[in-house]
């Protein structure tokens, strides 16, 4: 697929068929993840690959509450979704990398000098590659944040100290009954309203402002 047609057909989507993904069709989309920057080049985020129903289970269960799904029933055939890809931003690996001796002068190597927490910034970069390439391979995806049960989640899959996963990325094909749009749909801003040139509410460059506008 071209990738202006990734970016425009990307989304997320809540109805994934539990048929299981071909190794062909997952090893691309979990690599991809790893062509994203890091700081330093330091390598810091890994991916927690949840095959099994059993290891999807315990995920699901360690982040949700018994209420969840009645809140957001629209999420409910994410449950048998075939892979649960869980990004962790390791911090321990960025203190090390700018511990060593060209790195530093910078005096980053302790992570409480960090004025941004850059591992969970790479996570992201990471996440938005993975999203990507799910779309450009046919398939479909939904992330879901970790607003409660991290705790809990780290302990049942053995993350060390300093590793935090981000959230919950469910991958599967796309269930064919899907309908369009988020169930809560809010208007698309305009681009032209997010894109700011020379300063925040000041557009220096008009041409480049309206060219944006008309697109």
């Amino acid at each position: 697929m071209e990738f202006d047609r990734v970016l425009a057909s990307r989304r997320m989507h809540r109805r994934l068929s539990a048929d299981p993904l071909p190794l062909e069709k997952l090893a691309p989309v979990l690599l991809a993840a790893f062509r994203a920057p890091s700081a330093g080049y330091a390598q810091g985020t890994e991916l927690l690959v949840l095959c099994a129903e059993e290891d999807r289970r315990l995920a699901i269960d360690a982040v949700t509450t018994p209420g969840w799904l009645e809140a957001h029933p629209s999420h409910s055939s994410l449950l048998g979704a075939p892979v649960i890809v869980i990004p962790i931003a390791d911090s321990a690996a960025y203190a090390e990398r700018y511990s060593l001796p060209d790195k530093a002068a910078s005096d980053l190597a302790s992570v409480d000098r960090w004025p941004l927490p850059y591992w969970l910034i790479d996570a992201a970069f990471s996440t938005m590659l993975l999203l990507a390439k799910v779309t450009d391979s046919g398939l479909g995806a939904s992330f879901i944040g970790i607003f409660r049960g991290e705790e809990e989640l780290s302990r049942r899959f053995h993350l060390r100290e300093g590793q935090r996963p981000i959230g919950l990325i469910f991958v599967g094909k796309i269930d064919s009954r899907e309908g369009g749009g988020s169930p809560e749909r809010v208007e698309r801003r305009a681009p032209d309203s997010r894109i700011h040139l020379g300063r925040l509410g000041v557009n220096s460059d008009t041409a480049l402002h309206d060219y944006i506008g008309k697109l």
